[in-house]
């Protein structure tokens, strides 16, 4: 089974959808949100893992504004 450019090109764009997803809310829960972007990224091939991470970014506190 090969896998063509379009096919290439969805797979990478809904991977992207996460990712993004995941950086805008670790910007407000964590230090370091590139770290849980690229966490993220790793957890796509995996989904189940992805879904709990971001459910975990989620439910997570909000940093303290100084």
């Amino acid at each position: 089974m090969q896998i063509g450019i379009a096919e290439l090109s969805i797979i990478m764009l809904v991977s992207i959808i996460p990712i993004i997803f995941s950086y805008k809310v670790a910007k407000r829960k964590t230090k370091h949100p590139i770290a849980a972007a690229v966490i993220c990224g790793v957890l796509v091939f995996n989904p189940l893992l992805m879904v709990c991470f971001i459910i975990f970014l989620i439910f997570k506190k909000d940093l303290e504004t100084m």
